[in-house]
Formats: structure tokens, C-alpha cells, sequence
């Protein structure tokens, strides 16, 4: 047998040893693979998993930290990043705008709409928080199959995140977090890989915990010292930019930031958004990505009045913006602490408006009922398909006559 068939059979047995909450086991068939030269991601998924388990935090990091640069893009290893995200949020809102990114960029993943409508449901975020256990917010594919001559195969996005795509939830059991120490590891464990190196552990946490990283940081993000490999051949997507030369992006790259240090978060990133979804190579995505983030987390925003139309033409140029719009609520449901309700924007008359956005408030909502005119503040977190629809998490809620 070849070294690429037994390979997989020894990652399929090591799957089966964690669905049987054979941790150790697992993890030792599983270095044992590394060591032999099998450094694919799959592998080293399963491995983070194992390390999860027994508590070797610092291992998960590193191992993390390697395959964020080749599997970031992957379900399975996005689920995990959300999972350890949520479990070092310092507050609902910032649970929310985890998960409703999540699942309005990867439309195919039900598992992650459903458990962003589970958390706004919750009532007792603290008791969700604690309560979350991995076999329930990440879910682990088999094996890719190996071809001669090819290596091993491609774990392809699943339409539909269940048994019968292949990718059946974790064996029952879950990480309890009993620590501040434990909750500040998996807090470093949350942006491993590539946006570790964008401003160190304190920036880090920071940002994961909520708050926003000095304005520092910002510098550390850079695309100097890239002279190629900035750019691919591939067509870029719907209202992005075509970039013909690496001069070009990294121009562009910098105007965005120096566009973020003068406050003009929006005019960045219409920028930054159009560079993501262009054809650019991961390493340029990976910090686009970082800066998106780190904007949306920005908490002194100007909020602008743009048309709904506008946005809803091509709404992935115009995620993270902080927009203004006023409408009438609609499916309105209260909960301890927060309000989720449904805008008609620029609501006319009965049947006449330009559109409508799911909105989440985390805060006083006072007087607001189903059918009271508002104006709400927020910033577009992601778009959901199937209908398609945008999500605002929204920063504020007000009345209006």
C-alpha cells in the first residue's frame, strides 16, 4: 500500500478515535503522521481538534498558526475560529457580528445560520456563552480522498452541514472553560495563523474581546516587501477591481489605510472590499480581511445616509459600512436584553418602501413596537442568501415622528 493510501487511512482512523473521545489516541496517530512528512491540513484540522481536547493550548496555537495559511478558507476551520471567538466574547453584539459574518459569507453553511439565530434567540447570553459546546458549533469531514499522482484530495464547502453531507457533528462532548486563563489562550487561539503578526498578543486580544486595537496596528499591516505573487490571473468579481500589476494593489492598499487613519472608514472600505473580492492572492485577502475587521469593530463611526438601492445592487462592496437608514419596524421580538426586528426602509405607505434589512440592537428600545417609524444606526455585517437579505447589527435606535 502507498504511503498516500495509508495516510488516509490512518486520518480516517484518527477521526474515528475523537468521534469516540479517544483524544490521546488520536493525537499520537496523528503526530506520528506529521512526523512522517504528511503535513496536509486536513491532518493537521484533526490534530488542533485532539489538542483542543487535552488542553495543550500553546500546541493548538502553533498548529493553528500553520494552517490558517493554507485551510482559512475552509468551513470546518472557520466553524472552529467562530466557536473559540465565541467563547472569548465580552458580549452578545460581538457574538453576533461572529456569527452573521460567518454565515452571510459562506451561504452553504445551514449549520452556522442556525446557530446565529439560536444566539439571538438567547435570552441569557452569559449562560449561552457558557453553555456552548463544540460538538455543537463545529463540525469535522472525513477524510479527502487521495488520487495517484495528485495527493490528497480537496474538502469541498457542503451545500447542506449534516450526516448526509458528510460531515457529521463531533462526539458529545465539549470544552469547558473554567479559567480566565483558559478563555485569554483561546482568545490568541481565535486569530491564529496570518493575523497573529499584525500587532502581537495584546493587540490581538484586544480586538477579539471587542475593543479595537490602537491605530498602531494598522501600520504593521503592510504589503511591503511583496514584489510578486500579489495578483493572480483569475477574473475579479462583480463590481470588483481588475488589478493589472502589483504596483497598482499595493497603491491602492495604502490609500485604504491611510484612509482609516484620517477616520474615513467607509471611503476605506469601498477600497478594501473591492481588493477582497478581486484577483488577488491569499496573502492580500488575508490582510484586507484583517482591516475590514478591524474597522467593523471601530466604535466611533459616522454613519451615512446611502440609498438602499445602492447597497442591495452589489451588498458585498459594503460590508463593515456604518449606514443610516430610517424605516418602520416590523417582526419585532424582544428578549432580555436585545431587540431583533426587520426595517422597511424608507417606509411610504402600505406596500411602498425600498427594501428591507434584518437589524439586531443591544441595547434600550424603549417605546419601539411593531409599525413605530425609526432611524437606526448600525453597520452592515453580511449579507444572507436564499432569499438573499442584509443583516445590520445596529449601534443605535431611535424614534421618529
Amino acid at each position: 500500500m502507498g504511503p498516500l493510501k495509508t495516510g488516509y487511512r490512518i486520518a480516517r482512523e484518527s477521526r474515528r478515535l475523537l468521534l469516540r473521545g479517544k483524544y490521546r489516541n488520536a493525537m499520537e496517530l496523528l503526530e506520528g503522521l506529521v512526523g512522517s512528512g504528511t503535513g496536509d491540513p486536513y491532518v493537521l484540522f484533526l490534530l488542533s481538534i485532539a489538542c483542543l481536547y487535552l488542553d495543550e493550548f500553546q500546541k493548538a496555537l502553533k498548529i493553528m498558526e500553520k494552517l490558517g495559511q493554507s485551510w482559512s478558507a475552509q468551513v470546518p476551520y472557520l466553524q472552529l475560529h467562530s466557536f473559540l471567538a465565541l467563547k472569548s466574547a465580552p458580549d452578545k453584539g460581538t457574538a453576533v457580528r461572529i456569527y452573521s459574518d460567518l454565515a452571510g459569507r459562506h451561504p452553504g453553511d445551514r449549520l452556522s445560520k442556525r446557530l446565529l439565530n439560536r444566539l439571538i434567540a438567547a435570552e441569557d447570553f452569559p449562560l449561552f456563552q457558557r453553555n456552548a459546546k463544540l460538538t455543537d458549533f463545529v463540525t469535522i469531514p472525513r477524510p479527502p480522498r487521495v488520487t495517484a499522482g495528485r495527493g490528497w484530495g480537496r474538502i469541498e464547502t457542503p451545500g447542506k452541514i449534516g450526516k448526509s453531507a458528510g460531515f457529521p457533528l463531533i462526539a458529545s462532548v465539549k470544552i469547558v472553560l473554567k479559567t480566565a486563563a483558559v478563555l485569554l489562550a483561546l482568545s490568541i487561539l481565535v486569530m491564529a495563523g496570518a493575523l497573529i503578526r499584525f500587532g502581537g498578543p495584546d493587540n490581538l486580544i484586544a480586538f477579539m474581546r471587542g475593543g479595537t486595537p490602537g491605530s498602531d496596528v494598522i501600520e504593521r499591516v503592510s504589503l511591503d516587501g511583496y514584489s510578486y505573487d500579489l495578483v493572480t490571473g483569475k477574473s475579479a468579481g462583480t463590481g470588483a477591481k481588475f488589478y493589472y500589476s502589483s504596483g497598482e494593489l499595493v497603491e491602492d492598499f495604502n490609500r485604504a489605510k491611510s484612509l482609516i487613519r484620517n477616520g474615513r472608514h467607509n471611503d476605506a472600505l469601498a477600497i478594501l472590499n473591492r481588493i477582497y473580492s478581486g484577483n488577488v492572492s491569499f496573502v492580500v485577502k488575508e490582510k484586507t480581511e484583517f482591516l475590514i475587521r478591524w474597522i467593523t469593530h471601530v466604535e466611533e463611526r459616522n454613519f451615512e445616509e446611502i440609498p438602499f438601492a445602492d447597497v442591495k445592487s452589489n451588498p458585498n462592496l459594503f460590508r463593515g459600512y456604518s449606514l443610516r437608514w430610517k424605516g418602520k419596524v416590523a417582526n419585532q421580538v424582544r428578549r432580555q436584553d436585545s431587540v431583533s426586528f426587520t426595517l422597511l426602509v424608507d417606509y411610504r405607505e402600505k406596500g411602498t418602501f425600498s427594501g428591507v434589512v434584518e437589524v439586531f440592537y443591544e441595547g434600550p428600545a424603549r417605546g419601539l413596537e411593531n409599525g413605530s417609524p425609526v432611524r437606526v444606526d448600525g453597520v452592515l455585517t453580511s449579507v444572507m442568501r436564499g432569499p438573499e437579505r442584509l443583516y445590520l447589527v445596529a449601534r443605535q435606535v431611535e424614534l421618529t415622528r
